[in-house]
């Protein structure tokens, strides 16, 4: 049992891994359980799953859960792509394109385009979240200490069920008595 917190801390809370090891294999399999902190129930992403593939090779534990759903009956849903380009003063390349996803309770369905000073391009496309499921994995990779009593380390989503920002963080746990 312990807690997690996704790195811009809007998505935070309890995690629960109900795990067994196979010792012949060191194959993982159990139950990820997320209890969101009170306040951001409206943003957790994370729910409660099953563990698709695990392994623990003494020093490291990899976990990927099976696939999340997240049907939204009701409000909106954003999908921000924002678009940096590429500085020609310098010899790095600092293009990129990240897209996340958010749920709104409030809304206008339509799109938004906006530019700001330095060429970076921010499109949100606004839909009405009747119906929509938003799907994905959650991929968690642990480092072992204290004696095999506490795991702690990052995750990271894939799909739409998490934004870039709510979709990785970190985590820690302690053995449960």
């Amino acid at each position: 049992v312990g807690n997690y917190a996704s790195n811009n801390n809007l998505d935070r809370g309890t995690i629960t891994l109900d795990i067994v090891e196979d010792t012949t294999s060191q194959a993982v399999t159990g139950n990820i359980i997320f209890q969101a902190d009170r306040g951001v129930a409206s943003t957790s992403c994370l729910r409660n799953t099953t563990i698709a593939t695990g392994t623990n090779n003494g020093f490291n534990i990899s976990i990927l859960s099976n696939m999340m759903e997240n049907v939204i009956s009701g409000g909106f849903v954003i999908v921000t792509t924002t678009t940096v380009l590429d500085n020609p003063d310098t010899d790095a390349n600092e293009a990129s394109t990240t897209v996340s996803t958010t749920t709104s309770p409030t809304g206008i369905v339509g799109t938004q385009t906006r530019t700001l000073g330095n060429g970076t391009t921010i499109t949100e496309v606004t839909s009405e979240g009747m119906g929509q499921t938003l799907m994905g994995a959650i991929n968690i990779q642990l480092a072992i200490s204290n004696n095999g009593n506490t795991l702690s380390g990052t995750y990271v989503t894939d799909g739409n069920i998490c934004s870039n920002q709510t979709g990785t963080g970190e985590l820690t746990l302690n053995r449960a008595s």
